[in-house]
């Protein structure tokens, strides 16, 4: 048969297959337009979870800091501690030292408070709550009325930091500072800053003081330091910058992060954080989540509707190919209607019913040029016949007149004879 084409997949398949993939294609590219356009708010929404977070710890800290300097200034300012300095600057290594080590620990007092150093004008500690600290110098001493914070560090599973102030001389005594006193505090991870070992293991705050090297991150594991040059700290190094911000490293991949610092108050320190950007966009990803499956209904409907799409279209050509079958039955070529479905075996039938066509007509031409033909040569034989019906004619009348003659001469022999 000239139209047994074999069809790997129908016509109604592949218009069907084509429109979802259109569809597809459409409701793919607008969740995914939806999403990008949503991303700036999710991480702005991020940011600001991550900062107010912050904020809270900042406070707490802050609280803690301004404890601890009002603590050492009040040790400071104790009378007893002042007098036996003096008395020391005074009359030299000789004086109290047992007095001194007794103010100090009257001056010390609180949990919070881990240690607490005194050193005299000429920079040696001569009281301390660690009597191996006796005799040492005490570095990075403050200036006349002002106090210096150090960096935080951590020290077995605690965060403390040293509060130096100066030592001044009671009233009358000068304006030179005495000495200076130094109060180590501890603060406590779990209370100061919220977290707990196990509950938030993505979480991570970074402590730092502005110009130093190194910074303390502080997770749920616990605290550790870190160096800004690290894999752990680089990421930190913005937030040195000291003022308020928010950043997001890996942004568009998978693992993304988001990371916000701000400034304390009290010290020249930065607090910053770390998490995954999935942890704080909880919002935004509900928002994704429900146009994802708005999407996949969407599809879903599109589905159907292509589907029926594809059936009213491809039963026009189902009609086409019933008629194309009936065509070729005609010429004595018998084809199958679902054959003829397939726009290939359609087409062929359509050029070979053309081509019947042709023949048939050429036929035609040459039955009509036979036709005209006979018509011609009966027109000339019908012409023929007419000059023989007026030569027989003539010939009869001819025939007539010479009977007609014979008789007369005969009549007229009879009457020349009878009369002779």
């Amino acid at each position: 048969m000239p139209f047994s084409h074999k069809t790997l997949v129908p016509f109604r398949l592949k218009l069907l297959l084509a429109m979802l993939l259109a569809a597809g294609a459409g409701t793919w590219l607008t969740y995914r337009g939806f999403k990008s356009e949503l991303k700036p708010f999710t991480n702005e929404a991020a940011g600001e979870l991550l900062l107010s977070k912050l904020e809270l710890r900042a406070s707490v800290i802050d609280s803690e800091l301004r404890g601890g300097l009002a603590k050492a200034r009040l040790a400071a300012s104790c009378p007893a501690l002042r007098e036996l300095l003096a008395s020391h600057n005074l009359y030299g290594p000789g004086a109290d030292k047992t007095g001194l080590r007794k103010a100090l620990a009257e001056a010390a007092g609180g949990p919070s408070l881990a240690g607490m150093d005194l050193a005299g004008a000429d920079g040696k500690i001569v009281a301390s709550l660690d009597p191996g600290k006796v005799g040492l110098i005490m570095p990075g001493r403050p200036g006349p009325g002002g106090y210096r914070v150090s960096a935080p560090r951590r020290e077995n599973a605690a965060i403390v930091w040293d509060v130096t102030t100066p030592v001044l001389p009671p009233a009358g005594g000068g304006t030179a500072p005495l000495g200076a006193l130094r109060c180590r505090f501890r603060l406590s991870q779990r209370e100061a800053l919220g977290l707990e070992p196990g509950k938030d293991p993505s979480f991570t705050l970074a402590l730092a003081a502005k110009g130093d090297q190194s910074l303390l991150l502080v997770e749920a594991a616990g605290p550790r330091e870190a160096s800004l040059r690290s894999a752990d700290g680089s990421p930190f190094l913005a937030a040195l910058a000291g003022k308020t911000g928010v950043e997001f490293a890996n942004e568009g991949r998978p693992g993304s992060d988001v990371f916000a610092w701000r400034p304390l108050t009290e010290a020249d320190w930065v607090l910053a954080g770390r998490a995954p950007l999935k942890a704080f966009s909880a919002g935004a990803e509900e928002l994704v989540s429900r146009a994802r499956r708005r999407a996949v209904l969407g599809f879903i409907f599109l589905a159907a509707a292509a589907l029926l799409a594809a059936g009213a279209l491809a039963a026009r050509l189902t009609e086409a190919g019933r008629q194309a079958a009936a065509l070729l039955e005609q010429y004595g070529l018998p084809a199958s209607e679902k054959k003829l479905s397939e726009p290939e075996a359609l087409s062929d039938a359509i050029a070979e019913v053309a081509a019947q066509l042709r023949r048939q007509s050429s036929r035609d031409l040459e039955l009509e040029a036979e036709a005209e033909k006979l018509r011609e040569e009966e027109a000339d034989l019908k012409s023929q016949n007419d000059e023989l019906e007026k030569l027989n004619k003539y010939l009869m009348e001819r025939e007539s007149k010479i009977s007609e003659l014979k008789q007369e001469i005969a009549e007229l022999r009879e009457k020349v004879g009878g009369g002779i």
